[in-house]
């Protein structure tokens, strides 16, 4: 059997190599699959990838590396810290949208440390928002970071 993710790609009409933009809207699924991230490993000029709304839970492995993917949308799902440690591989991250998740550890950033391009981070409604200079912290984790 199929999952979500699975079902959606092959309804893609693009062929791999055209598909630049990844948007799963009105879909829903809680978990990406290390055999859904896999299955990603085609789409190599992916430049665009929103799972934001999806009722995600959680991740489990890391995204392929995506050589030309600068941005990546998981707002409100119900993700947490877990979710920092998928995106290693994504070396042209410039944008992350996290706003409405669980993320509450700034340590777990740590791990985004090596992605140069990052600029962007969103952590609106997340838990980590409420600890004290959490944006200074998050700056001296990341300060690639601008916003």
């Amino acid at each position: 059997m199929l999952s979500a993710i699975q079902e959606h790609l092959r309804e893609q009409t693009l062929t791999p190599s055209e598909l630049t933009e990844l948007m799963f809207i009105d879909n829903q699924f809680e978990t990406i699959s290390a055999e859904d991230m896999k299955g990603l490993e085609q789409y190599e000029n992916l430049e665009f990838v929103n799972f934001a709304e999806v009722g995600l839970n959680s991740v489990a492995a890391p995204f392929p590396a995506l050589k030309s993917c600068g941005a990546v949308l998981f707002s409100n799902n119900n993700l947490s810290n877990d979710v920092l440690e998928t995106l290693f591989n994504l070396e042209s991250l410039e944008s992350l949208a996290l706003d409405g998740n669980k993320i509450s550890s700034l340590e777990k950033f740590e791990l985004l440390a090596g992605l140069a391009k990052l600029k962007e981070i969103s952590l609106a409604d997340c838990p980590v928002t409420e600890t004290a200079d959490y944006r200074e912290k998050l700056f001296a984790i990341l300060p690639q970071v601008q916003i």
